[in-house]
């Protein structure tokens, strides 16, 4: 064995805990954010379409907040690609359920409540957690793995937009923000975090033509 498989073995079970205490870690702060937005919806009922639409958002988000990270292990990917390729069809479906009662809600708040910084931030949320998921699938429909697994990675900063939101609101309100003042994060939950991934993703692009023209040039060079 040599020194790289040996260090490989050495931090495997480490980095498998780490997953998994995420995962729990990501379904504690579902349901507890989850629980929290049903007290609060039962005492606000005019600011919902219908319960049941709320209960199903808040159902299938936490379903796609939960597996999501199942789908960037590249040693599960590798062992039990069959079971990525399941899970990964029933994370898109959970994302596409509640995306879509998502913007629902939110169009609902922006015309008859009036709610429009809220309102428009969830539409826009639902619009990006929608349109991230329909190009990865066609991405990887089309066998192009890399780009799929970056629009994954954008999909999954979307969804992950819903825990953001509420540990952001209620610092504001902690910090003397009024509950009006915190709805900025419905914006400022998703909109900054996706521009930060896409500019990773436009640097490590720019890093790979670098090296793809340098590697280049230094074959001609030997011609």
């Amino acid at each position: 064995m040599d020194s790289l498989s040996l260090k490989t073995n050495v931090f495997r079970k480490p980095l498998q805990m780490a997953f998994l205490l995420l995962l729990i870690y990501l379904a504690y702060m579902a349901l507890y954010h989850g629980i929290r937005g049903l007290a609060y919806f039962q005492n606000n009922s005019n600011t919902v379409i219908n319960p049941v639409i709320l209960l199903a958002h808040i159902g299938t988000g936490f379903i796609a907040l939960v597996i999501g990270p199942l789908q960037f292990s590249g040693g599960l990917k590798k062992r039990y690609l069959k079971a990525h390729r399941r899970v990964g069809k029933i994370y898109l479906v959970a994302v596409l359920l509640s995306g879509i009662l998502g913007l629902l809600m939110g169009t609902y708040r922006t015309f008859f409540l009036n709610q429009v910084v809220f309102g428009t931030g969830t539409m826009g949320l639902a619009l990006a957690w929608l349109t991230t998921a329909i190009v990865a699938y066609s991405y990887i429909r089309n066998g192009l793995v890399e780009k799929h697994k970056e629009w994954m990675v954008r999909n999954y900063v979307v969804t992950f937009g819903f825990v953001t939101y509420r540990i952001g609101a209620d610092w504001m309100i902690q910090h003397g923000f009024s509950g009006q003042d915190s709805t900025v994060m419905a914006w400022l939950c998703w909109v900054p975090q996706l521009m930060l991934v896409d500019y990773f993703f436009q640097l490590r692009g720019q890093h790979k033509r670098q090296k793809g023209n340098t590697l280049e040039t230094e074959g001609m060079a030997k011609l």
